[in-house]
């Protein structure tokens, strides 16, 4: 059991080193790719989810007007967020 905490955090030690190692411009640049994505969702007009149908109420199918919907309150939340304006 000691040997399994002191690779936990030498693995936890070793991550934020890294995490801190990142310079200013390493930032910029994830942030400027960070924008691009959003730019080319913008342009695009769609969201695309993944989602496993299988775990109501979170997401399961249901019959509406003769048709297979994927419904729940995954979905609902997935909606809100993509309605949202930046």
């Amino acid at each position: 059991m000691k040997k399994v905490m002191k690779k936990i955090i030498l693995s936890l030690i070793a991550c934020t080193a890294i995490v801190a190692g990142l310079s200013h411009k390493d930032m910029q640049t994830v942030s400027a790719a960070t924008e691009s994505s959003l730019d080319r969702i913008k342009a695009k007009g769609t969201i695309v989810l993944g989602t496993s149908a299988d775990y109501p109420p979170y997401e399961f199918h249901a019959t509406i007007d003769g048709k297979d919907v994927i419904s729940g309150f995954d979905i609902e939340i997935a909606k809100k967020i993509a309605c949202r304006t930046w």
